[in-house]
């Protein structure tokens, strides 16, 4: 490149910028781009969590399916106190929860061993966690 470049500046890549064109200090790009980041971390967080909210009621069909209550092969009560309930794959299962009731039946993935029952339990009827844990559906076991 030629060394007498009048009235401009040689940049580190290469470029060549005029005297008159101005260059933003490094400080406010480096602000410019610390705000970008910040601003593209928040849209990505808030998009995750939206993403899991939604994908719980959409990936429940690997969990099993909603059925009609008299449709149940038994039923388990849940409590205040209760954290977990055990079940096995292929069972249809009521539960019930003060005056209410639901029944699922866990027509679940073979990788599925266990999920939160809230995933899939009418929206408000659980007031905390329920963790459903499902033994391997017996038709699926080696004689």
């Amino acid at each position: 490149m030629n060394q007498n470049i009048n009235n401009s500046y040689l940049l580190s890549n290469n470029r060549v910028l005029s005297k008159h064109q101005q260059v933003a200090p490094l400080g406010e790009v480096t602000m410019k781009t610390t705000q970008w980041i910040a601003a593209l971390s928040l849209l990505a967080l808030s998009s995750n969590v939206l993403a899991q909210e939604s994908a719980d009621k959409k990936y429940a069909y690997l969990l099993g399916t909603a059925v009609p209550t008299q449709a149940a092969q038994r039923t388990i009560a849940i409590t205040p106190n209760t954290k977990a309930v055990n079940v096995t794959g292929g069972e249809t299962v009521q539960f019930t929860v003060g005056d209410s009731a639901f029944a699922w039946k866990f027509d679940v993935a073979m990788t599925v061993s266990s999920f939160e029952l809230n995933a899939v339990a009418p929206a408000g009827l659980l007031a905390q966690t329920v963790r459903a844990y499902v033994a391997t559906d017996p038709q699926y076991l080696n004689p």
